[in-house]
């Protein structure tokens, strides 16, 4: 199969969806009854070495490599203490080769540096240039960070793969909102990169079901969204970068805890 090409990519921010959120995922009439109702940039470059996860920081970033197994495109972090389950993790992007790539081994790195264990981290796009690498910028960029770019294959986003996460994260409005018409049941479990960092430091979401209930306290604006950096110079993509580094340690802080997977 031919890779997809990606067209032009504009600079702005991605545009949001002018529509509720609950009206994205309530397109399906066969699961509309099973939907609950719920609504709903930090800019500049961070310094990996100084982002807080609530627990230190082993090592230099760029030290930071991670001996795990895979399942396919997936990345394990091993067994731990706190939970009998993997937590899987999906990361959403646009072409699947810069920012949720990015993400993707970032999370593997910090969650290592950490101790945060049990964890499957993926990543995919809904226009992907599918089987191709990381971006050369993008992979520069997490390498800085003491992220892994090695082996990474870009793939298209399916229903199936947005079912089997536990929390997805997308890096615009727009694309969470592709991700709820594929599969709305995923209403509570799908948020924003963005969004979702704000909610745990902000607002104290807990877990993912917190997420869900504190969605409406946050405004529907273009700072939770995180711009395509394709086809910018190379100041952008690690702009991007130190967003993705600025957000991700508060979302491992939220899969850390034991209840963080439960949503009713």
């Amino acid at each position: 199969m031919e890779p997809y090409v990606l067209g032009p990519i504009q600079p702005a921010l991605t545009p949001s969806s002018s529509r509720p959120i609950e009206q994205i995922a309530t397109r399906a009439p066969s699961v509309a009854g099973q939907i609950a109702l719920a609504a709903g940039h930090l800019c500049g470059r961070g310094a990996a070495a100084g982002i807080n996860f609530g627990i230190p920081l082993i090592g230099r970033p760029r030290q930071a490599r991670l001996s795990r197994p895979t399942i396919g495109r997936d990345r394990l972090v091993p067994q731990s203490r706190w939970s009998k389950r993997f937590v899987h993790i999906l990361f959403v992007c646009t072409g699947n080769i810069c920012r949720s790539p990015t993400a993707e081994r970032l999370a593997a790195a910090y969650a290592a540096q950490a101790g945060i264990q049990q964890l499957q981290l993926s990543s995919a796009g809904t226009r992907a240039v599918i089987g191709h690498a990381m971006h050369p910028e993008a992979a520069q960029v997490l390498e800085t960070y003491g992220g892994d770019p090695s082996d990474f294959v870009a793939r298209q986003l399916t229903p199936r793969i947005v079912s089997g996460a536990d929390l997805v994260l997308t890096m615009t409005r727009a694309q969470r909102d592709i991700v709820l018409e594929q599969v709305p049941r995923q209403l509570r479990r799908t948020f924003t990169l963005a969004e979702t960092s704000k909610l745990v430091t902000a607002h104290g979401a807990k877990d993912v079901a917190d997420l869900a209930a504190l969605r409406p306290s946050l405004p529907s604006d273009h700072q939770l969204d995180i711009a395509d950096p394709i086809g910018l110079d190379s100041e952008f993509f690690s702009a991007v970068g130190a967003q993705i580094a600025e957000f991700l340690p508060s979302v491992l802080r939220l899969v850390s805890s034991p209840t963080a997977p439960t949503v009713d």
